[in-house]
């Protein structure tokens, strides 16, 4: 288990663009609002050969007038009870205030370890407000510029020294799995059920998961990362840049998955949205299934599910390879089948046809179903090979690639899933002329 240091503070302290320097890509989204970062942010980082996991969090806030507030709160003190060093993050330039205070007498009655991180110092002029600090009754003080990316040195060297080198595997057999959908869908209530425990917020507002969250954990011998993502909304309803920025997590977070879990809310039906969702795990090439989320709230309990699902799947036709779960988050509805449809996927699209077996198929479907004549000539498709996995790609070569119709594409597609097993993953075909 790698060790963990979390990154706390008030809002807008810099602790975002901490996480974000220490890493060294742009992971927590970085905004001159206060309160952007929600829920903890995962990310593993290493100093000298020394692997940790580093936890973002949200603004620890003195007094919680708002629900969400309180929620937040209690994310940044769930982190800090998870952490082994905690960075106390404060703002030089608006010196050592109430909040700060607060958070500094609540680590040294946890007995934590906790380092004073003096952010924005961006000039000389701005360290010369040290000396304020010391009435945190603290001595040491690491003071640097997080968005200027200086005065790292001392704060990596007191890391070097007290964190424990590590040999951490990185398993190759992990299974990642991203959860879309929706705002309010249910992802995060999905999560917790998952693990059991309460790993991120769960509130009825929309929109509460801004950043994607890693969750680490290990089922039946089998090692997962769990990915939530924020609720992607309509272009048109993403009204200012931190959404914008939301979304483009979201997107990224179907490229890091393995396996994608498409949340729908089955009482209110499929959207426009959850179509486009389900374009965009088509075009990235993931394996997926499919969640009808709230069975529990469907309100014809007369309706035929069959008739219903086949809807389902004609309407988000981009990935009719998934299959289809109904579940309930709340209840718990088969969300313990949910992992084992993942294992299957994560699998099938790693499957490789040999290039013999390949061809006999296609001598096969070819004699079962001819494609029609292009410009009065005869398409003869001649040979056949899987050049890729995750997902599977196949080419085929033949005399006129430019003729294959869309519908003999499709022929060809269904073929190779009721003669070989890829339940669950997106087949890429390619025609080319010999």
């Amino acid at each position: 288990m790698l060790p963990v240091i979390a990154i706390v503070g008030r809002p807008n302290v810099g602790k975002s663009s901490l996480f974000n320097a220490i890493i060294g890509e742009k992971k927590a989204i970085v905004h001159d609002m206060p309160g952007v970062t929600r829920d903890r942010i995962y990310d593993t980082g290493e100093i000298d050969g020394r692997k940790f996991l580093l936890v973002d969090t949200g603004g620890f806030i003195l007094e919680e007038n708002e629900p969400l507030e309180q929620l937040v709160k209690k994310q940044a003190l769930i982190a800090m009870e998870e952490a082994d060093i905690v960075f106390a993050v404060l703002d030089i330039k608006a010196g050592f205030t109430s909040i700060d205070k607060e958070l500094i007498n609540f680590l040294r009655k946890k007995e934590k370890d906790f380092f004073i991180v003096l952010n924005k110092a961006d000039n000389v002029e701005d360290e010369k407000n040290v000396s304020e600090f010391y009435e945190s009754g603290e001595d040491e003080f690491f003071i640097l510029s997080a968005t200027q990316k200086k005065g790292f040195e001392p704060l990596y060297k007191k890391l070097s020294e007290l964190l424990p080198e590590t040999e951490e595997k990185t398993g190759e057999n992990t299974i990642k799995v991203g959860l879309l959908g929706r705002p309010n869908v249910g992802k995060s209530s999905l999560i917790n059920k998952i693990l059991g425990f309460e790993r991120v917020i769960v509130s009825d507002i929309p929109g509460t998961t801004r950043d994607s969250v890693d969750s680490f954990f290990k089922f039946k011998n089998k090692d997962y990362i769990l990915i939530d993502t924020a609720g992607i909304r309509r272009k048109s309803r993403i009204s200012y840049k931190l959404e914008k920025m939301s979304v483009i997590r979201a997107i990224t977070t179907i490229e890091r998955s393995d396996v994608l879990l498409l949340m729908i809310d089955a009482s209110e039906g499929i959207t426009h949205q959850d179509k486009a969702l389900a374009n965009l795990i088509d075009v990235k090439g993931r394996g997926a299934v499919l969640l009808l989320n709230k069975w529990d709230k469907v309100k014809d309990r007369n309706l035929d599910e069959k008739k219903y699902i086949t809807q389902v799947k004609k309407e988000l036709q981009f990935v009719n390879y998934a299959p289809v779960l109904k579940i309930s988050a709340l209840t718990g509805y088969n969300v313990d089948k949910i992992l084992s449809r993942v294992n299957k996927i994560f699998y099938n699209q790693q499957i490789r046809i040999p290039t013999s077996q390949l061809n006999k198929f296609l001598d096969y479907i070819q004699n079962k179903y001819h494609h029609p004549s292009f410009k009065g000539r005869q398409v003869k498709i001649k040979f056949m090979t899987q050049v890729d996995v995750v997902p599977p790609k196949f080419v085929l070569f033949c005399n006129f690639p430019e003729g294959i119709r869309d519908s003999y594409r499709k022929y060809i597609q269904n073929q190779l899933r009721a003669n070989f097993n890829f339940e669950g993953v997106p087949l890429k075909i390619f025609f080319k002329r010999k």
